[in-house]
């Protein structure tokens, strides 16, 4: 008889929004964008507020997003600063109608230490590439800038002159090109 009372109960949580993600399994990193995602049915509401519950702060919840759309499954996170390594973090559901209350809430979920340096120091070497490659397309340009009037002034008495100048200054032209797209 005791069965018969708990299934309408069963029936129902089966009904409610529920988190998948994160969880006791996932979790998340202290950097980059972070997922959540849930389940739910036509009958639950069509929109809700994400709050991340941390457990430096667990009575001042941080809100990630409002007016969340409940058919959309899932919502990417990117935090503005650094999301504070540690455990029993929780993500809530807030509902956005006059009574307001937890829709759903996540497992607790373990924030691990993200990668940042690997694209500080991918962004450092490409930033010392680019610089490098302006220098010598800079120094290309000053080349070829010397050796183009040295050329056109010893060429300057005979008739190929103007096929000389216009040669040099179209290496000039691409060479000025080659700089302006490495600055």
């Amino acid at each position: 008889m005791l069965a018969f009372a708990l299934l309408p109960l069963l029936a129902l949580s089966a009904m409610a929004i529920k988190v998948t993600v994160p969880n006791n399994s996932t979790g998340w990193t202290s950097t980059g964008p972070q997922m959540i995602m849930w389940d739910s049915v036509s009958t639950d509401p069509g929109n809700f507020t994400i709050q991340l519950i941390s457990p430096n702060t667990p009575n001042a919840p941080t809100t990630l997003a409002k007016e969340v759309n409940t058919a959309d499954g899932s919502y990417t996170y990117t935090p503005t600063s650094y999301v504070a390594v540690g455990q029993q973090y929780r993500v809530n559901f807030i509902s956005t109608s006059s009574q307001a209350g937890i829709l759903a809430q996540s497992d607790y979920f373990e924030v691990k230490q993200g990668d940042a340096t690997a694209s500080s120091s991918s962004s450092s070497a490409s930033s010392a590439s680019m610089s490098g490659a302006s220098q010598s397309a800079s120094a290309t340009l000053s080349q070829i800038s010397a050796s183009g009037s040295s050329a056109a002034a010893a060429a300057s008495s005979s008739r190929a002159a103007g096929q000389l100048t216009a040669g040099v200054s179209g290496a000039g032209v691409v060479a000025a090109a080659l700089l302006a797209f490495f600055a």
